[in-house]
């Protein structure tokens, strides 16, 4: 399957990212209202906007179905909403630092390495924005999460918010030269 990651556009990939990120949110099994969820969901891209220093990034499969115009030239692969598989967002943190939010690929793509690019994607996006490193956090049972940050160069860090879940895991990655 060819897949595509690109910037997510608003107001179009507006409700395929609220339904990720609804399933990023029932994914944890933990409710996220001390993250001001709901209004971030209504405020789409907000604190993920280019405007804001952020990024948005969605995976989608290239279905190959192409449209065509009256003369039966292609004009373009027709891969907006056909097969959404996942999201990652990063957001201004501080002292020159973004924090990676919202990692989710969906179960029917896991297991072909759409996390590893994701996460290579926006990576590549915090360093194009010029940030000295990246944060985030996760929770203890998301061992394969934990797996993939430290392959990438995550390691534990102190806790850079207060959160009322005692048990979260608090991971960044300083880039090299900055």
């Amino acid at each position: 399957m060819k897949i595509q990651i690109e910037p997510a556009q608003f107001p179009e990939d507006a409700d395929s990212i609220r339904l990720l990120f609804s399933g990023y949110a029932a994914s944890l099994g933990i409710d996220l209202t001390f993250q001001s969820f709901q209004e971030e969901l209504d405020s789409l891209p907000g604190k993920y906007a280019p405007s804001q220093a952020g990024s948005l990034l969605i995976a989608r499969a290239d279905t190959g179905i192409r449209e065509h115009n009256t003369n039966g030239l292609v004009d373009s692969i027709t891969s907006r909403f056909p097969s959404t598989l996942g999201c990652v967002a990063l957001r201004r943190s501080s002292d020159g630092w973004c924090e990676m939010k919202r990692l989710y690929v969906l179960k029917e793509a896991r297991g072909e390495r759409l996390g590893e690019k994701l996460v290579e994607a926006i990576l590549a996006q915090a360093r194009d924005l010029g940030y000295r490193g990246m944060r985030l956090d996760t929770l203890p049972e998301m061992t394969a999460a934990q797996r993939l940050y430290r392959k990438y160069g995550f390691v534990h860090i102190a806790p850079y918010y207060e959160t009322p879940i005692q048990r979260t895991v608090f991971m960044g990655c300083e880039f090299l030269g900055s």
